[in-house]
Order: structure tokens, then sequence, then C-alpha cells
């Protein structure tokens, strides 16, 4: 079947208590079945990079395919933990961009981001850049010389440049159901201004923060007694299964 533009999508029926469950429990912690290294055979991969090449980006969100898709995942936040584990055994991810290291706490010790530690923890064949400008040529073209048939991007932090996405679809998560809350601190908005329904929207990059096209939002009602912590959680483990009705 086709996936449609702009769908709405539910979580399930499932009541605030399992998902919050869910995040007690910890997300799915399957770790990529290729041994390190070793990429899948190329036949529809190769298919669909081919058509993507010829028909653009579009092409992509109307055509189901259960192959793995060849990714660059761009995320610093622990917002995108689950989505990247999930990613990792589910596609090929070929590299991981992320923030530099920073200092942090009393000693000032420089430390990496929650996804560079994923990363060095659980998955050490991906290979992860950590550049101060995602948009400097070498850094830029290195990217793209990864043959990724999509950048998904979870809290990155930095803003990706026309000729870094020119021509390869690119999607973001958001922590809101858009367009309510477009910008930074959506979670805590929702919260605040006591919104009745949380959830997360995938869109595609646009020059304008959160501007992009719609294609998949979840939908829950909210708990009063949520916090903000509590709710980030939440929609960070409900990430994964909406990113997969839009890549599949």
């Amino acid at each position: 079947g086709t996936l449609p533009v702009s769908r709405n999508v539910g979580w399930n029926g499932e009541s605030a208590g399992s998902l919050e469950g869910q995040v007690r429990e910890g997300p799915d912690r399957q770790r990529a079945s290729s041994p390190k290294g070793q990429r899948e055979p190329s036949g529809s991969r190769g298919f669909i990079e081919a058509i993507g090449r010829l028909v653009g980006p579009p092409f992509l969100f109307f055509l189901r395919m259960d192959a793995r898709l060849p990714l660059v995942f761009f995320g610093s936040g622990a917002f995108g933990v689950p989505s990247l584990r999930h990613l990792m055994a589910t596609h090929d991810v070929r590299l991981v961009v992320t923030q530099p290291d920073r200092p942090a706490g009393r000693g000032g010790k420089l430390t990496p981001t929650p996804i560079a530690e994923l990363c060095q923890t659980e998955f050490p064949g991906v290979r992860v850049v950590k550049p101060e400008k995602v948009n400097e040529a070498s850094i830029r073209d290195d990217i793209r010389a990864q043959g990724a048939a999509a950048f998904v991007v979870i809290a990155f932090g930095q803003k990706l440049g026309k000729a870094l996405l020119d021509g390869i679809f690119s999607i973001n998560l958001h922590g809101s159901i858009l367009p309510r809350w477009r910008g930074a601190a959506p979670i805590n908005a929702a919260l605040l201004a006591g919104d009745p329904f949380v959830g997360n929207s995938v869109i595609t990059l646009a020059d304008r923060m959160d501007a992009g096209l719609v294609l998949a939002t979840s939908s829950h009602p909210t708990n009063p007694d949520w916090t903000t912590a509590e709710l980030h959680d939440i929609l960070s483990a409900d990430a994964p299964r909406l990113i997969d009705g839009v890549l599949s």
C-alpha cells in the first residue's frame, strides 16, 4: 500500500499507565543483527536508491518497502535514544552525527552527548562524527557520501543546510502535535498550557523551524500529574513506532 502524506497515528488505545510502564521497563535494547561492519545485501536498497535519485525525495513516502533503508541519523539529546536504538535494529544506519563533547559537571570534564554515549556502549561498530559545523564542506561531503536514502533528525542542535539536504528525504521528530508548539521546549509548553492532548509529529525538514510537511502524528490524553521529565520519556518511547510508519 501507499503511505499518505499526512495522517494521524494514535497510541494503539494504550492507557497512560501502560505507556509509563513501557518507559519504566526501558525501550527495546535489541542490537542490529548484522555483524560489525557488515552490510545487508544491496538488491532492494539499490533499487530504492536508484529510483530516489531519478524521481526525488517524495518517492520515498509513496512507496512502501520492507527492506532495511540506508540512513544517516542526526541527534544529540536523550530524546532520540530510543529511536536510534530501534533504527539500529531495523535499518542500516551508516553514520551517526552528533554534537561535540562538551564540558559538564563541577570538574568541567568533556562529556559526550547521550547519543554518542549510546553508540559507545551499545553500537561500537557504527561510525560517529561530532562536527562543530555540520554544513562545513568537508563534513557535508562525508555525510552525503554515505549513500543514505533518508536522514532522520531528532534533537540534533544544528540546522542542516540546503546543500546537505539536497535530493535526500529528510525527516525530523518534534515532541508536540504540530502546529501548536513550534520551536524549542514544546513538552514544557504543552504542560504549562494544560493541553488536553500531547504527542509527537514527524515532519519534513524546512527552512523555517518546525514548518515542514507533517507526515504523521501521535495523540494521547494528557495526565495532569505528569512532570516534564515523565512526558519527555513517554514521548521519546512513543517515537520509534511513529518513525517506522513514515519510513516503511
